[in-house]
């Protein structure tokens, strides 16, 4: 049996194919993560003080992932974020988006790669009081030049989504605050980013809030979103399928979840 299945020895002519057949299907931007951050440090300077927050982070997110980033106060999570988010950028290292050098944009092209790219969850909300819940949700599309019949169709599918439609014409003041988050939710997804990136999401929201919140992340990494979530929480932050813990400003653990 074991002669039979052995395989016979290769034609010449698979020797002088195989480096072309190997040229003919590159790797690189297929397997390449959406996000890569390599050697990336960040310093402040304070009159004398210089403050590490960041060194030597090494760190890709792949296209579908949710990512989980945990660690004690001043570990660095809300650097990591800001520039994951373009918010701020690393005072060494490199940052692609998609495979895009984002250190080579000005920042008009920088804010524009912000608003097409990136959808942002905050703790707070940050929704804006005069604006209604539908209009909270549209403002981030007009900043795009995109028509309004277009813009109108994604915010109306966008509250749908998070089941907050019937809500759209209120204030954020007339919301609870799990409402008010799941607002800021379509406001984050309106615009089909690549990522989500959430900042302590349920931070702000009582226990059954915070697990409605979560379960609707969850829903939306179901549905194919790319989600990098910071929290404290340790039970929200096994709910993702993959965590990094941050200490003193480097990873120090990595590892898949779920």
């Amino acid at each position: 049996m074991q002669a039979h299945a052995a395989p016979a020895p290769p034609p010449p002519t698979d020797r002088a194919t195989a480096p072309a057949s190997r040229a003919a299907t590159p790797a690189t931007a297929a397997d390449r993560p959406l996000l890569e951050l390599t050697g990336i440090a960040k310093v402040f300077q304070t009159d004398d003080v210089e403050t590490r927050a960041l060194s030597s982070v090494e760190l890709g997110i792949a296209r579908g992932e949710f990512v989980s980033i945990n660690g004690p106060s001043g570990s660095g999570k809300s650097t990591l974020l800001a520039i994951l988010g373009l918010l701020d950028v690393p005072t060494e290292g490199e940052y692609r988006i998609a495979g895009q050098d984002t250190a080579r944009l000005d920042p008009a092209r920088r804010a524009a790669l912000r608003n097409r790219s990136i959808g942002f969850i905050f703790q707070a909300f940050n929704l804006i009081g005069d604006l209604t819940v539908e209009e909270n949700v549209e403002l981030p599309l007009t900043y795009r030049g995109m028509p309004a019949a277009e813009r109108k169709q994604r915010v109306a599918e966008a509250l749908d989504g998070v089941r907050m439609a019937y809500r759209a014409r209120h204030l954020p003041a007339q919301l609870s605050g799990g409402q008010q988050q799941r607002v800021a939710v379509a406001r984050a997804i309106a615009g089909d980013p690549l990522i989500l990136l959430a900042d302590e999401p349920t931070g702000n929201l009582d226990s059954r809030n915070g697990d409605a919140v979560m379960a609707l992340l969850e829903e939306m990494h179901g549905k194919g979103a790319t989600i990098c979530m910071v929290t404290h929480n340790p039970d929200y932050a096994r709910k993702a399928t993959r965590v990094v813990h941050l200490f003193d400003g480097r990873v120090v653990d990595d590892r898949r979840g779920g």
